[in-house]
């Protein structure tokens, strides 16, 4: 009897390790996804309006800006958006699809990331 409690707890930690480390992979991808999102749209600032950039303001990344990016919003394992775009700032948002309490939040300032935030209690949403 007690043979089969310890293996009942022996699956059940396994289990709890296996979802908390899937958790933090989703999370490592949505960061990795928002800032290599972040650094294409810096690049895009920095580019004169005639080279298909933004001549020093990302305003125009506002509606669609991943699309003008050439990047998708859907990137596995959640969806990537640009969610605020003005002259000099942006912000970028990911959320998971599988775990829809898992966001991130990148902030740029020029070329500069001022900010990268992982939530994972849901206060990251997309809009």
């Amino acid at each position: 009897m007690l043979g089969v409690v310890v293996v009942g707890l022996a699956v059940y930690a396994g289990m709890n390790i296996f979802n908390t480390s899937m958790r933090q992979k989703h999370a490592d991808l949505l960061m990795n996804h928002a800032v290599h999102a972040a650094s294409e749209a810096a690049v895009w600032y920095s580019k004169a309006s005639p080279f298909l950039g933004g001549s020093g303001s990302y305003s125009d990344l506002s509606d669609e800006g991943m699309a003008q990016l050439y990047m998708s919003q859907g990137r596995p394992p959640g969806t990537v958006k640009i969610t605020s775009a003005t002259n000099n700032t942006l912000e970028i948002t990911a959320v998971s699809n599988t775990y829809e309490d898992i966001g991130v939040l990148v902030k740029v300032e020029g070329v500069n990331i001022i900010e990268s935030t992982i939530a994972y209690d849901g206060s990251i949403t997309l809009p």
